[in-house]
């Protein structure tokens, strides 16, 4: 019962982000901006007790991609902040390739939201780490006065300790993080949490 509680206490960011492939889900809970604001990320818990990760050939290959074209988002960081975000991020997905443990739950979100009082847009791509699932997505929001925020995102691809992420899902989410990568107010965001 302990675990169990301290397994919802440490519930995470990632929003809805695979849910139906992401397994022994423990709480569910959407971590999202005000009215009118973007890039909230949100998530699924993780699972207490979480094993090793048994990754493919393809599995590693793709981890090192994803790497490599997160280590360039560097440039993009305007703050200590945002360079230790993506640093940690780094780190951890590093740790999951050369089968070391996960130390947090975490979250990287970079985007851009442009608009006024009355109408605004927003686009960002997201990474989210837990023991259960490396999830790649990307969001979508609009915010109108009349309608509110309508949020819509894009599943790419789930990478579970069991292996087999998708190559193609890998690679339409990083060419969405490079597009991203060429705006000059694309922001960076993280949450973490400790499991």
């Amino acid at each position: 019962m302990a675990q169990a509680s301290k397994a919802v206490a440490r519930s995470t960011i990632i929003d809805k982000m695979g849910v139906e492939g992401v397994g022994g889900l423990v709480h569910v809970r959407t971590v999202g901006p005000s009215s009118g604001q973007g890039g909230g990320v949100s998530g699924v818990a993780t699972r207490v007790g979480q094993g090793a990760w048994s990754l493919l050939d393809n599995d590693l290959a793709l981890l090192r991609r994803l790497i490599t074209d997160l280590r360039r988002l560097l440039s993009l960081a305007k703050s200590n902040d945002e360079i230790v975000a993506v640093g940690e991020m780094v780190m951890a997905l590093e740790n999951v390739r050369d089968g070391d443990g996960i130390e947090a739950v975490l979250s990287l979100s970079v985007g851009v939201q442009d608009g006024n009082d009355t109408f605004s847009e927003g686009w960002f791509v997201r990474l989210a780490l837990s023991p259960d699932a490396i999830v790649l997505d990307k969001l979508n929001t609009t915010y109108t006065v009349e309608m509110g925020v309508e949020r819509h995102t894009t599943g790419y691809a789930v990478l579970k300790p069991s292996g087999a992420f998708d190559d193609a899902g890998v690679a339409a989410w990083l060419a969405e993080l490079n597009e991203l990568r060429r705006w000059s107010t694309a922001e960076i965001q993280s949450e973490r949490l400790p499991l």
